[in-house]
């Protein structure tokens, strides 16, 4: 233990600014309570989410990724990019719909066009390599699930970003 000294004309501001120290630690202290709690949540909610959309949403990511490499034009892929960015509501319909009037701007959201996208030959190459099971269904099955769809947008946005700086 050691003693200080301190002259009487200073012990009141040195009382002032301990006692204000030690508050900041307390709200310090609190506050990493508080994180900690938060992040178990975040945490906690994250692993619901990879188990919900599991499979599915991996196996979108893979096609996203393979049809923004192979037929997507960069027209499309910027539209994606500007709507996520844009903070904007998604369209009406069934996920797979809404990424096709995104994508495409289709403003009539023109379902026999979603549904004709997700049935198109170079769509459905890039599905090839995915098990019917996280597709939703066997051959023609329309809508895709959502997990799928999700995984399939956040796959070509992935690809876009890597590549747009150089466009």
């Amino acid at each position: 233990m050691m003693n200080t000294y301190v002259p009487s004309d200073l012990n009141g501001r040195v009382d002032t600014v301990a006692c204000e120290a030690f508050r900041r630690r307390l709200d310090e202290i609190v506050c990493d309570d508080e994180l900690r709690e938060l992040q178990a949540v975040i945490d906690r909610l994250h692993e619901s989410k990879l188990r919900d959309e599991g499979e599915g949403y991996v196996a979108g990511l893979a096609a996203g990724q393979a049809w923004a490499a192979r037929y997507a034009s960069a027209a499309e892929l910027a539209n994606l990019d500007a709507w996520r960015y844009a903070g904007r509501r998604r369209p009406p319909g069934e996920a797979a719909e809404a990424f096709y009037f995104i994508m495409s701007r289709d403003l009539a959201c023109d379902t026999a066009r979603a549904t004709a996208f997700w049935e198109d030959r170079e769509v459905k190459a890039c599905l090839g390599q995915v098990e019917s099971a996280a597709w939703g269904g066997g051959e023609g099955s329309f809508p895709p699930p959502t997990p799928f769809v999700n995984g399939f947008a956040q796959g070509a946005l992935e690809l876009w970003h890597k590549v747009k700086e150089y466009i």
